[in-house]
């Protein structure tokens, strides 16, 4: 932007903040460069003072000013778009440090930038007069405590509902939206969960509007089955499993945020009823959903309304003053005012009330009365919900936006580690900070201000109350992704919203493409200025290349491949060498480079499931964080893990039993506090002082049998730092004691180990321990939130989300376990050494016969590798030699003399022969030349002998007869003769160009078996079609003499048909067209043209991918996607080539139910509606009447935007539509719609 820019800049704009007084004035954009990012780019500046010149003087200049204008509340239009290019220009400085300075030009561009920057700081009197001193404002207290009181008696009003019987019973909560109705389900969860001694499972689901049904399957399979899914499942395969695990078991669940009664339908469906006392609690917005739930029993729905005037008063005036009657008599009458615009909802409620100033001014309280809306609180709705958030995002700190705008990196609804969040966003430079410790302290404090005042909601909480993991609130998140966007904090790309215009360069990017199989980053989308990446999707839809991600520092990726991927290759990644945050989540293994130490910026690593570990992880001098999931571990491993000189936290699952000892020896992990294993038998030696700083160890194995020979497989010994000691023991036991006396050799000065016993998996694969969550057994339910694991868009949980150095062991009254210590086990000479309980004897032994079996694996592995690329190279020779084969045979039917057709024994009056050659197939059309020659249905060309009365010739001579493809000008026979003589068929045969050859290459000529045959291989025009006068090619055959009979044998021949040249076959149109064609090839649409593009963005690809979204919104399809304004006449050209598909052969059905309705639509492939069954006659579509045509309107609508998920379960059998199977459609995957619904929608 130029200078004039600055001064044409309209003053209107800055109106519309002026109408809010100083206390409540809108604040200016977020700090989208971190104060942290500046402070470390001043000190490169610094460094490089000598090769940088004035640039680092001028940037100097820039940083105070900019950080002040951030913090201030009421910036001016001017100063916004100043700070906008400053910061930009503070990124393109960083960029080009980077990069080793590598071009003067853009040195000496970015020294023009800086001072033009510097001077408009000052024409336009930008740099504040004096310091901006920040109104000093309440933080209020944690916002669950905050409601506790109020929510006390609606909890114990639905806990009367729920009642005691023993039969499955659905309670639900109904309520507009803020009111507080997943505060109270989380406080029935809690104390539900904290008592109920016979509890087997339990589950908290978010759902939301548009959910992702296979995200929401998984996260509920996670959490009531306690491990991962071991394979990709179907919505009925997850339903019939959890269903199945459930029966005869006491369950209570959470479903909330129901938005349709179609996706209760489908959750309904894994919870069986029984006598078990089970219990479900939904929450939603709507009447008719929570009615639906509880089976239209009214006394089971609980009408949540926003809270009265005395609990409104009683709220607000404990967060300003304690205490309603310490409220100053003068505020009173304002204070009532302000609650009023509160419209009851505890949200809007306490963050207003902790907004107010200190002071008691009534001319202050006044004004902010007067700014809020007078429309607040008379009929609170999502809008106004989105006033109050935004009001309460505007009184945040910049550093508080900053880490709640990153928010917008995760899906809605996604449920993230709070540890992950703070590595992020310090990684991110949202903050300052020498030490990397104290950085992520800071910044975790600014996420527990922003749980406090409500923003963020808490899922997992320690047993001290401290956040593990946390959400959005819908409405909060919609907000949020709207100020990313708009701010260029964060760019999602949305695989249904594709089409949104993005800017040019993107410094964080989200990809977000759910369930998508085929969608694609935008190429508008500057890759090389990205920053942070988040990926949430299939590995089929990852960038092709990760090298242009150059400036990458934080790299998120949650990938869920197919059954029959085993492996995801990332090897690129040492290509990013400003890679600092790494976190993959996958269902299948991950190759990570062999070499990594080129990423000497790395600080974090976490892999769900690691293929191998890179040979020089122990070279990443800043690595602190390493979590990983192997397959294998070998000592040569630990080795590298002990010598990095940063690790501060480890965590390793390894996945298979061990065949050997593991030793953590003396010498290494000098800095390392918390460690983490987990192995299903492991054997493990930790040696004295091998990890001399750790605090915390945490472990996580099978139950042991006690040996005869007294060992253990895991021995700790003397840890001086040591202050904690947690084992968690799966299998079935007597108890803990016996458990842990069976696998543990602990030092007498350790600290005594902490036990929890857990559930083990009905379900063991490969000796992994699968079960990851505490059992909560009778007297031991220790309440730490809703355990929603697994929440990612691919279904992943995080296998170690009790790990992470800050999160506190959960203790379980009930197995809690404090002796007896190992005898003998100290280090005052007192061990009994016939004992043997200390493997100091025999672990140089173990070791050196760990080793020799070690190079034994190692030779068997790669004497497997050599067996397997030799039977591959057989097979291949194989191949080569029938191929061989099958040339030699055509070369030799070549060589053969050409011989002479039949002789015409008919006279010259053109007599009809007896006997004629039929082509038995038609052409697939378009052909195009060097293209392989096939019938409409894709296979080979058929032809036949036949005699007069039409009957193919099965016996004889000429049922062998030997047959020859030709090519003749499309002139011949074109008067519609059936019959010609020799000499005319011969006269038109085509020749090549120049009159040399044939036109036609291939296997031309085929022997008739048994009257029949198929011109098999590759036959292809050799030329086009284009060089004729008729400008058109008719294929003919005959019969070739072989000396057997003297029959004349009339020749077959085809309709004319052109033959294009094979360039112009990517821009061809196809008339008509066919579902697998580009969409280019339809009318009015050019393969590289505009609306090529737009359909592309949108994921239409094929005509397929056009018709569907025709038959579902053909008005979005026109005036969103395509934009083609009423009066072109090319919507009109493009509908009616694309209707000219032929569906004749699909035959394939989508069934709609909506049972309330009594339903069922019909829809075929391409989604249009072929007809529906109006309680239990169908009814094809043309023959609707006037009311079911309205209700079927309806219903599509529901339907349309599910049918991208829904199997072909029916197929058209003449005029009715029949079930492929009634094993295959015992559960249709469709949502149920409730007719009230429906028409509301």
């Amino acid at each position: 932007m130029e200078d004039s820019d600055f001064d044409s800049l309209p003053t209107a704009m800055e109106v519309s903040t002026s109408a809010w007084p100083p206390q409540l004035a809108i604040p200016s954009r977020v700090m989208v460069i971190g104060e942290g990012e500046i402070q470390r780019l001043r000190k490169h500046l610094k460094e490089l003072s000598t090769s940088t010149g004035n640039l680092e003087k001028h940037l100097e200049r820039l940083c105070s000013p900019l950080v002040e204008l951030s913090e201030k509340e009421d910036p001016s239009i001017t100063a916004k778009c100043w700070m906008k290019q400053v910061r930009q220009l503070f990124r393109d400085t960083g960029d080009y440090l980077h990069n080793f300075m590598q071009s003067s030009r853009e040195f000496d561009m970015l020294d023009a930038r800086a001072r033009n920057a510097s001077e408009r700081l000052e024409r336009y009197g930008l740099r504040p007069k004096t310091p901006s001193i920040p109104m000093v404002r309440r933080l209020p207290a944690p916002h669950a405590n905050l409601i506790d009181h109020i929510h006390k008696d609606m909890v114990d009003k639905v806990e009367h509902m729920m009642g005691t019987d023993k039969e499955l019973k659905v309670v639900s909560i109904v309520g507009p939206e803020g009111v507080g109705k997943t505060t109270l389900a989380k406080e029935l969860y809690r104390r539900c969960i904290a008592r109920s001694g016979e509890l087997h499972c339990w589950a908290f689901l978010r759902v939301s509007a548009k959910p992702d049904i296979p995200r929401l399957l998984t996260s509920m399979f996670t959490q009531i089955l306690r491990k991962l899914p071991s394979r990709r499942l179907s919505v009925h395969d997850f339903i019939d499993t959890v269903a199945r695990y459930l029966l005869n078991k006491r369950y209570f669940i959470i479903i909330d945020d129901l938005w349709t009664a179609d996706v209760w339908d489908i959750i309904i469906r894994a919870f069986p009823g029984g006598d078990c006392s089970s219990r479900i609690i939904t929450t939603t917005q709507f009447m008719d959903v929570a009615m639906t739930c509880c089976g239209h029993l009214s006394e089971y729905v609980f009408k949540m309304l926003p809270l009265g005037d005395v609990q409104s008063r009683n709220l607000f005036f404990r967060i300003v003053f304690g205490s309603a009657s310490d409220c100053p008599r003068n505020l009173i009458e304002v204070s009532d005012g302000i609650i009023r615009k509160c419209g009851g909802l505890p949200l809007a409620t306490i963050n207003i009330a902790s907004m107010l100033p200190s002071t008691v001014k009534l001319e202050e309280w006044t004004g902010i009365h007067d700014s809020l809306p007078s429309t607040w609180g008379a009929n609170p709705s999502s809008e106004w919900m989105k006033e109050v958030v935004n009001l309460m995002f505007s009184t945040l700190r910049p550093h508080l936006k900053s880490c709640l705008l990153y928010f917008s990196m995760y899906p809605k609804g996604y449920i993230v580690r709070k540890d992950d969040l703070v590595r992020q966003c310090v990684v991110e430079g949202f903050l300052d900070g020498d030490e990397g410790q104290a950085t992520e302290e800071a910044v975790g404090l600014f996420f527990d201000e922003l749980v406090r005042r409500g923003m963020i909601q808490p899922v997992d909480s320690d047993k001290n109350g401290k956040v593990l993991s946390c959400t959005l609130h819908r409405t909060i998140h919609d907000v949020i992704v709207n100020k990313s966007m708009e701010e260029n904090f964060v760019i999602i790309a949305d695989y249904f919203q594709s089409a949104i215009p993005l800017p040019d360069k993107v410094h964080r990017l989200s990809v977000q493409f759910g369930g998508a199989r085929s969608a694609y980053i935008p190429e508008s989308i500057l890759v090389s200025e990205v920053r942070s990446l988040a990926f949430f999707g299939f590995c089929q839809c990852l960038p092709v290349s990760m090298v242009k991600y150059m400036h990458v520092r934080v790299l998120i990726l949650h990938i869920w491949a197919d059954e029959d991927k085993h492996s995801i290759d990332l090897a690129e990644i040492h290509e990013l060498h400003l890679l600092r945050y790494l976190k993959i989540a996958c269902n299948i293994a991950v190759k990570l480079p062999d070499k990594i130490q080129g990423q000497q910026n790395l600080e974090t690593i976490e892999v769900s499931t690691l293929a191998a570990i890179p040979q020089d992880i122990g070279e990443l001098s800043k690595l602190r964080i390493l979590k990983i999931a192997v397959t294998k571990l070998s000592n040569k491993h630990i080795y590298s893990l002990q010598i990095l000189p940063a690790l501060y936290a480890l965590s390793v699952h390894v996945k298979t039993a061990p065949s050997k000892l593991f030793f953590f020896r003396k010498g290494g992990f000098s800095v390392l506090k918390f460690f983490t294993f987990r192995c299903s038998e492991p054997r493990l030696v930790i040696n004295e002082n091998a990890m001399p700083k750790v605090e915390k160890v945490n472990l996580c194995f099978k139950a042991h049998k006690a040996r005869q020979d007294g060992k253990k497989p895991i021995t700790i010994r003397h840890l001086p730092s040591l202050q904690e000691i947690s084992v968690k023991i799966g299998g079935t036991v007597a108890d803990a004691s016996s458990a842990l006396a069976n696998a543990f050799t602990n030092h007498a000065k350790n600290p005594i180990p902490i036990v929890q016993m857990m559930e083990s998996s009905e379900d063991q694969e490969h000796g992994t321990l699968e079960v990851e969550v505490d059992v909560k057994e009778e007297n031991a339910h220790e309440y730490h939130g809703p355990q929603e694991q697994g929440s990612g868009e691919c279904g992943h949980m995080d296998e170690d989300r009790d790990e992470t150095p800050d999160d506190d062991v959960k203790e379980e009254n009930a197995h809690e376990y404090h002796g007896p210590q190992e005898q003998g086990s100290g280090e005052c000479g007192h061990m009994d050494e016939d004992r043997n309980e200390t493997p100091d004897d025999d672990s140089e032994k173990d070791e050196n016969k760990d080793a020799d079996s070690s190079k034994l694996e190692n030779l068997e592995e790669k004497m497997e590798g050599k067996l397997e690329k030799l039977g591959d190279k057989m097979e291949g020779i194989s191949l080569e030699v029938k191929k061989l084969t099958c040339l030699h045979s055509n070369r030799h039917s070549d060589q053969q003399p050409r011989q002479e057709p039949y002789r015409e024994i008919a006279t010259a009056s053109g007599l009809r022969a007896k006997f004629h050659l039929r082509f038995l197939d038609g052409l697939k059309t378009p052909i195009y030349t060097e293209k392989d020659i096939t019938s409409e249905g894709n296979s080979a060309i058929r032809i036949g002998i036949f005699d007069s009365d039409g009957n193919m010739i099965k016996e004889g001579p000429l049922s062998k007869a030997k047959v020859e493809m030709l090519v003749l000008s499309g002139d011949f026979c074109n008067d519609g003769r059936e019959s010609w003589t020799e000499e005319e068929f011969n006269s038109h045969i085509a020749q090549g160009r120049h009159g040399q050859g044939f036109v036609l290459r291939g296997d031309c000529i085929v022997w008739l078996n048994n009257g029949e045959a198929s011109f098999g291989g590759t036959v292809r025009f050799k030329e086009g079609s284009s060089r004729t006068r008729s400008r058109k090619f008719v294929i003919g055959a005959r019969v070739c003499v072989d000396g057997k009979t003297d029959e004349r044998v009339q020749e077959a021949v085809m309709m004319p048909v052109t033959v294009l040249d094979r360039r112009n076959e990517a821009s061809e149109k196809r008339h008509p067209p066919e579902l697998d064609d580009e969409v280019y090839r339809l009318e009015e649409i050019s393969k590289d043209g505009v609306y090529s593009k737009r359909l592309k963005e949108v994921q239409i690809f094929t005509v397929k991918d056009f018709l569907k979204a025709l038959n579902k919104d053909a008005n979005k399809l026109r005036e969103v996607v395509l934009r083609i304004k009423n009066r072109s006449s090319s919507w009109g050209k493009m509908v009616k080539h694309v209707r000219e598909c032929s569906l004749t052969d699909r035959h394939e059905l989508i069934a709609y139910r909506n049972e309330a309705a009594s339903v069922v639509l019909f829809f075929n492939c391409v989604y249009d509606l072929v007809g529906a069954e109006f309680s239990g006659v169908y009814v094809e579509r043309d023959n609707f009447d006037a009311a079911n045509k309205a209700l079927a309107n309806v219903l599509k609508e529901h339907a349309c935007s599910e049918l991208d998920s829904a199997p072909f379960s029916y197929v058209m059998n003449g005029c009715l539509p029949v079930p492929v199977s009634s094993s295959e459609n015992s559960l249709v995957s469709i949502p149920i719609v409730a007719p009230e619904a429906a028409l509301q929608g």
